[in-house]
């Protein structure tokens, strides 16, 4: 077998590797100003509501008027075709009347929020806010999408 004399001969040359440009100062500023930009992009487009429920596809009506944004709401939505999906799981209105029920013995504050595509019947959403009363649930809301203001 033959040995080199120095076999790591370039590496002991690397060793003391200086770079030949040097990066000032504005360079690294702008480096870090655009790390910090590319987090609060991610943070905003994880953040952004792209889609009211994945799966469930609700056109809400339009409306000027906003009450406000209600935290801790029951959600209730009417489908276009009539399909109920409470608190995302399909449901009729026999099971509906009963879990509104069971919610209002745990908590006599809820408020239910009722989602109704644009499209769906009037006659559904009467028989739901209807069973709702029935239920006893004092808090009845309807969700709107914002109009957008014409200029």
């Amino acid at each position: 077998m033959i040995r080199e004399k120095e076999p790591y001969k370039n590496s002991r040359k690397n060793r003391f590797f200086s770079p030949k440009k040097k990066y000032s100062g504005i360079w690294i500023s702008s480096i870090i100003f655009f790390d910090a930009a590319c987090v609060f992009l991610c943070f905003y487009i994880l953040n952004s509501p792209l889609m009211i429920k994945p799966g469930i596809n609700i056109d809400l009506p339009q409306s000027s008027f906003s009450g406000g944004v209600i935290h801790n709401g029951i959600i209730l939505s009417i489908a276009h075709n009539g399909l109920l999906f409470f608190q995302d799981q399909e449901v009729n209105l026999i099971q509906l009347k009963s879990y509104l029920e069971d919610i209002n013995l745990n908590n006599s504050n809820a408020t239910l929020i009722i989602e109704a595509d644009k499209k769906s019947e009037h006659s559904m959403l009467v028989d739901v806010w209807e069973i709702a009363q029935q239920a006893g649930i004092k808090k009845i809301t309807i969700a709107t999408g914002l109009k957008a203001k014409d200029d």
